[in-house]
């Protein structure tokens, strides 16, 4: 049963936008349209991905802002494979096209696409004219904030983030006669419990202690554990195929050919982990939703191995007001209240982790699943942005190539990195 529901899930996050989310919509081929009218002339035209959250209760959010100020609100659901890098364009293509949206949903790794064009407005001089709105500001967790604040100007209010911790899987651990991992492990320690989690049942199922973090995320966040990076720290230059960072690919693809305790690619993660085949794999909050929905609760959390320094990685969202906007005022008012503790509660719940910091508190406070949930409130305090310069999503192309080389076995480490890195200066070069 498990198996069925999770191949579900998988067909269901594939599908466009429109087609998930349709329900009295008007379509095209591209966008899913929904307004939420309100009693005077003013409408504020909000661009967003179709499945980034409950849309019941999003649309419950928008309601409440217009029930609240009268204006109306245009909701884009953006219909875009590719993930992020696909939502980006498509955006692009929008302002491009004169049908620019007066705000739009933006994950960090988009932010300086959009700011390095000269596309965002800065809200500073609203706070101005809307004091009581100061009281949102001051709820929001600083570091978290910091990535969207350039030269002094601050460009948005957060929404939601995420981290990467390792997903334990309880039943793999409990098979291999295991409690879980210390906190402070390191390499070592974690390549001892993927190979006791590592055997063949009386079946004939073969289980693996670990999957890889193959993406450029959480493969960041292992980078930033042994002291390396993709990028230098002003994001001029490559890293990647420093010693320290081989280190950590070689690692990776060792696990797979060398202590066989990982699939080899192509491999579903999320799926073999739900199904009791892969004892730990590595995401944020955002798979806690799809693991209800699959009736799976034997999951808890624990920090990435340390290789010589702990570091925590987050990813940022906000809602950016643009330049071209005609009702910056009203697009004001709506991201503040996106960025409200009522709002962020009511939307987010389980698949993100809240900007503000009374809803994160909340969430250390009570929440019980998983039962080491404290980690990602403990999490924003101590946080390193990911690496996202403007030329994220071309970076990102040429991450992928690398590491799936180097998962394949087709290269070592070190050739496919250094091979990498001169891809990505030269991006870098041209786009300076």
């Amino acid at each position: 049963m498990k198996s069925r529901i999770s191949v579900f899930l998988v067909v269901l996050m594939l599908l466009p936008a429109a087609l998930v989310f349709s329900g009295g919509k008007k379509q095209t081929d591209e966008y899913s349209r929904e307004v939420f009218k309100g009693t005077n002339k003013t409408t504020v035209r909000l661009a967003l991905p179709g499945n980034d959250y409950d849309q019941k209760k999003f649309g419950s959010i928008i309601q409440e802002y217009v029930n609240e100020t009268g204006n109306s609100v245009e909701l884009i659901y953006v219909v875009a494979g590719g993930g992020w890098g696909g939502y980006f364009s498509k955006l692009q293509s929008m302002i491009a096209a004169g049908e620019s949206p007066d705000m739009f949903r933006v994950a960090i790794e988009g932010f300086q696409i959009f700011y390095s064009r000269g596309l965002l407005e800065p809200i500073d001089p609203f706070f101005d004219k809307y004091p009581a709105q100061r009281a949102i500001l001051q709820d929001q967790h600083p570091r978290l904030l910091a990535p969207f604040r350039v030269d002094g100007k601050l460009y948005g209010l957060g929404f939601d983030w995420n981290n990467i911790v390792t997903h334990v899987n309880l039943n793999i651990l409990k098979e291999a006669g295991l409690s879980l991992p210390p906190s402070n492990w390191n390499y070592d320690t974690f390549l001892d419990y993927a190979k006791k989690m590592t055997f063949t049942r009386a079946d004939g199922t073969k289980v693996f202690g670990t999957a890889i973090p193959d993406f450029y995320f959480a493969t960041s966040c292992w980078l930033f554990n042994n002291g390396a990076s993709i990028l230098n720290d002003n994001w001029t230059k490559s890293t990647i195929n420093s010693p320290e960072s081989v280190e950590v690919f070689q690692f990776l693809q060792d696990l797979i050919y060398k202590y066989e305790v990982a699939p080899r690619p192509p491999v579903d993660a999320n799926n073999l982990f739900i199904n009791d085949q892969v004892g730990m794999q590595y995401a944020g909050r955002w798979l806690l939703r799809g693991y209800e929905d699959s009736g799976f609760s034997a999951v808890d959390v624990v920090p990435v191995p340390t290789n010589k320094t702990p570091v925590q990685i987050f990813g940022s969202g906000i809602f950016p007001i643009m330049k071209s906007a005609k009702n910056k005022e009203a697009a004001f008012l709506l991201a503040c209240k996106l960025a409200s503790a009522h709002s962020q509660g009511t939307i987010l719940e389980n698949s993100a982790i809240s900007s503000s910091i009374e809803v994160m508190d909340n969430m250390a406070r009570t929440a019980t699943f998983p039962k080491n949930t404290i980690l990602y409130r403990q999490a924003a305090d101590i946080a390193r942005a990911v690496e996202s310069p403007p030329d994220y999503a071309e970076i990102q192309a040429v991450f992928d190539r690398a590491m799936s080389k180097i998962l394949s076995n087709e290269a070592s480490a070190k050739a496919a990195l250094d091979v990498c890195a001169k891809e990505i200066d030269d991006i870098l070069a041209y786009n300076k």
